[in-house]
């Protein structure tokens, strides 16, 4: 439960919910209100880098001046963009003091579908450094904050997203994801999070980390609002459906798992039908897929990186240049040897899984840890926290599934995260999946 001083206007609020009050007091109103919240809490969250409330109060004067029948499905709602993705005129620095001076030419393809939709861009999320990391506490700005417990990290890369939609100081956030960095901050903070398969979101004006990872996708305060969010960046629409198959992951080889967290997810399954008997999904070797796609997204990470770093390693935060350089070391044989990996176990699984099929597991095994920590003890158990966060995130970026996180009640008040995935194609059994469990656990 989120302290009541730091609950913005939108904290529970339903899609509903919000049209209503767009409707009813129009989008100036309704945009001055979140600039009101912003300003009154993010002081303590950290969740914003930067907001211009003369040209918020623009925006909503134009929308205000659009008539009913020419209005997009997201008209007069407030949205935040992370700071990896362009908004014309803002500054957008990729949470680096390497560009501490950028500014942005133009709008992101996925920032203008949004401004088409009727959204109004309220401001720019805090983003781990170059969006390479999990944790959401090492940037140019600081650490974001997560709004269950300002000690606790939100999660990254996407972390003043996750704790802004948290918070509920927007319905509605952009995050990227190449390793779980939407569905992480969602999952630490409380909110949903939304992959599509990879490339089902043009990710035009957003900043590479490991192309053939990265994803753009939402950071929303229900399924049904992560729904639109992807129809809007994606020009696609999920066919409304109430069948699938639910079917447990096997995460037996996965370390760190918090007992108490899984217990809460076999819950969850059982009650979207995934029967506690039947043998769980195996994916494989999981050891071996985490090699591999951290070997595919640092070597990608460094060819994008290379020039820059070798001149401006200084601006560079210690703890993301020494993952980028990582990257130096992975030969060609390496790299394409990880590639192949990944693209048998992805065509395996495509065969496995039906059409309706869910797999239902953890997003992350443990709640969110300290701001700042580094190892991570699980049942006696020490390890790395940036593996940790990742162990059952990463491993659908390079098959590029598509993957959502909801909440899935919490422990000692820090939310827990109910992972669901499916193949590409197969959005609308992970939405109908996504909104039963909705429906079940608010019930």
């Amino acid at each position: 439960m989120i302290d009541e001083r730091l609950r913005g206007p939108y904290y529970r609020a339903t899609l509903s919910e919000i049209r209503a009050d767009v409707e009813a007091r129009g989008p100036v109103a309704v945009a001055e209100d979140a600039l009101t919240a912003i300003n009154r809490i993010n002081p303590e969250l950290n969740a914003f880098v930067y907001v211009d409330p003369d040209d918020v109060r623009a925006q909503a004067r134009a929308l205000a001046e659009i008539d009913a029948a020419d209005r997009g499905p997201l008209h007069g709602v407030p949205v935040a963009i992370k700071d990896l993705i362009d908004v014309a005129g803002y500054p957008i620095t990729l949470g680096s003091k390497v560009y501490a001076e950028r500014v942005a030419e133009q709008d992101a393809e996925g920032v203008r579908r949004l401004r088409a939709a009727g959204a109004i861009i309220v401001g720019i999320t805090l983003t781990h450094e170059f969006a390479f990391g999990p944790t959401g506490d090492v940037s140019a700005y600081g650490a974001a904050h997560n709004p269950h417990d300002l000690t606790r990290m939100t999660g990254g890369s996407s972390g003043g997203s996750g704790a802004a939609v948290g918070a509920g100081l927007v319905p509605l956030a952009l995050g990227t994801d190449t390793g779980g960095s939407i569905r992480i901050p969602a999952a630490l903070c409380g909110a949903v999070g939304f992959k599509g398969a990879h490339g089902a979101v043009p990710t035009a004006g957003v900043f590479d980390l490991a192309p053939s990872m990265d994803h753009l996708g939402p950071i929303a305060l229900d399924v049904e609002i992560a729904r639109l969010g992807f129809e809007v960046l994606s020009g696609a629409t999920v066919t409304p459906q109430t069948t699938f198959v639910a079917r447990r992951q096997d995460i037996s080889q996965v370390p760190y798992v918090d007992p108490r967290v899984a217990a809460l997810v076999i819950d969850a399954a059982a009650s979207l039908g995934a029967s506690t008997g039947d043998d769980p999904v195996g994916l494989g070797d999981w050891a071996r897929m985490r090699a591999d796609a951290a070997t595919v997204m640092t070597r990608e990470a460094f060819v994008v990186h290379q020039d820059i770093l070798d001149v401006h390693r200084e601006d560079y935060q210690r703890e993301v240049w020494e993952r980028i350089d990582g990257g130096r070391e992975i030969d060609e044989a390496t790299f394409a040897a990880a590639r192949a990996a990944g693209d048998e176990l992805r065509s395996e699984l495509q065969r496995r899984l039906g059409d309706d099929d869910v797999l239902v597991s953890p997003t992350v095994g443990i709640t969110a840890p300290p701001i700042g920590e580094r190892e991570t003890v699980v049942e006696g158990a020490s390890g790395a926290t940036r593996a940790i966060v990742t162990n059952l995130t990463t491993r659908w970026n390079l098959l590029g599934f598509p993957a959502i996180s909801v909440p899935c009640g919490d422990i000692d008040g820090l939310p827990v995260g109910l992972q669901l995935v499916a193949k590409p194609g197969s959005e609308s059994a992970l939405f109908a999946a996504a909104a039963a469990w909705e429906a079940r656990r608010t019930r």
